[in-house]
């Protein structure tokens, strides 16, 4: 799930870890805009779409910062993860907070990247969330599990050609395809995830803030413990 999806589920009362980082947005959430929008000072008056997620909200929010912009500067529209394109399509808005995927298929319309996540470093993430009870029962298979994530991240790493074939099957998409899945992430290798996750996690742990306040979440409700890097492998 992503960060916020993780925090809806501890706001209603499923006991979590976070016990892996899949991947980190630099540059895979995007702001896409109209040709005739050359500056973010210029979506003053325009209809933004946007998701109503957390992550949604996140990026909405860092945009009219960078912009020197109020909410009732724009007109907000809600759309749904299914109707990016075709929202677009239809002319229904001005400018788009998207992902990959679809940011690539929309800018091949001749649409124009504005903003993205680069900007904003280490703020969207994809986690693995778990429930305690099932971390502790199955915590031999749980730590099985996040092996073979890295083996097959090894392979994506290394072989690259061979691995989006694998994957054309299970994700049900073209193997050329596949490359824009993962354009403008990072996906963090053990190191990386020892370290974000051991300790006290600082960075996640503001961040974490952040999105409760986002999603009328108390932050005190966020467990001390809430990342771990217990069920990583040793090596």
């Amino acid at each position: 799930m992503t960060l916020d999806e993780t925090l809806l589920a501890i706001k209603q009362g499923i006991p979590l870890y976070i016990v892996l980082i899949f991947d980190v947005s630099s540059g895979a959430d995007v702001l896409m805009v109209k040709p005739h929008i050359k500056s973010l000072s210029e979506l003053r008056g325009a209809r933004i779409g946007v998701e109503t997620t957390a992550v949604g909200a996140l990026m909405l929010k860092k945009i009219m910062a960078k912009a020197g912009l109020l909410a009732a500067d724009i007109k907000i529209v809600h759309i749904n993860s299914n109707s990016h394109f075709t929202s677009w399509q239809n002319n229904t808005i001005d400018a788009l907070i998207t992902y990959e995927p679809t940011a690539t298929k929309i800018e091949q319309l001749g649409v124009t990247r504005l903003f993205d996540s680069r900007e904003i470093p280490n703020t969207i993430f994809d986690v693995l969330a778990v429930r305690r009870n099932a971390a502790q029962a199955y915590s031999q298979q749980l730590q099985a599990l996040i092996s073979s994530h890295f083996k097959a991240q090894r392979a994506w790493k290394t072989n690259p050609i061979d691995t989006a074939y694998r994957l054309s099957k299970r994700l049900g998409a073209q193997a050329e395809d596949i490359q824009l899945f993962y354009r403008g992430l990072q996906l963090p290798d053990l190191i990386y995830n020892r370290h974000i996750l051991d300790g006290s996690a600082s960075e996640l742990n503001a961040l974490a803030t952040e999105l409760a306040t986002l999603i009328n979440m108390n932050p005190n409700l966020i467990p001390a413990d809430f990342f771990t890097a217990a069920y990583l492998p040793k090596s």
